[in-house]
């Protein structure tokens, strides 16, 4: 289970750095916003940080946000 900040976006955001926290992160994980791997960042084994970009928030909807640890 992986748990993200911020919780919310609004539709029409500006881009924005996701934090994901979670449990064995390495250095070939990757966030997925909706399935399409985002810019991500090892902070450590506990937390990634994602870029997300103005366009990922531009419609308003539910997106799943996943990780893939290879």
């Amino acid at each position: 289970m992986i748990d993200i900040l911020p919780t919310s976006a609004t539709a029409g955001d500006a881009a924005f750095v996701l934090t994901v926290n979670g449990t064995n992160f390495n250095a070939s994980s990757i966030v997925r916003l909706g399935g399409a791997d985002r810019p991500t960042t090892l902070v450590n084994a506990t937390q990634l940080t994602a870029q997300l970009t103005a366009a990922d928030v531009a419609v308003a909807g539910t997106f799943p946000i996943t990780v893939f640890n290879p």
